[in-house]
């Protein structure tokens, strides 16, 4: 999750805040189990403190699976658009929180950096 860790962005862009998932399984696994599994699973942002409204995409094929040596594998993608006066000049903490039933909440955090124009990655 740490990708984007420590980066600048200019405050004139656009910037998305996304997570990808990928539910997979061996062969006869379907898009319905797929989606059985995906609606289990809890995905939440928060910006500097605050919760972030996301919205998620339809399951869909994962492309490439078998490069990952899958037999079958459905993703969707969970996140947020944001217009450049969404987020202001300065340091942004974002944590995001993804839960399943079984499983430990998996937790990951970031820093990102966002440039005045003029300045830094606004040049």
């Amino acid at each position: 999750m740490p990708v984007a860790d420590g980066r600048h962005f200019c405050a004139e862009d656009w910037h998305v805040i996304l997570l990808g998932l990928v539910v997979f399984g061996d062969a006869p696994f379907t898009r319905q189990d797929a989606e059985a599994i995906a609606n289990t699973v809890t995905v939440s942002f928060t910006l500097d403190g605050a919760p972030l409204p996301t919205t998620r995409t339809a399951i869909k094929p994962f492309l490439g699976a078998e490069q990952f040596e899958l037999e079958e594998a459905y993703a969707f993608q969970q996140g947020r658009i944001m217009a450049p006066t969404d987020l202001s000049v300065g340091s942004h903490r974002l944590v995001v929180t993804v839960t399943e039933p079984g499983f430990p909440p998996d937790v990951g955090e970031i820093t990102f950096f966002i440039d005045a124009p003029g300045t830094g990655t606004c040049l």
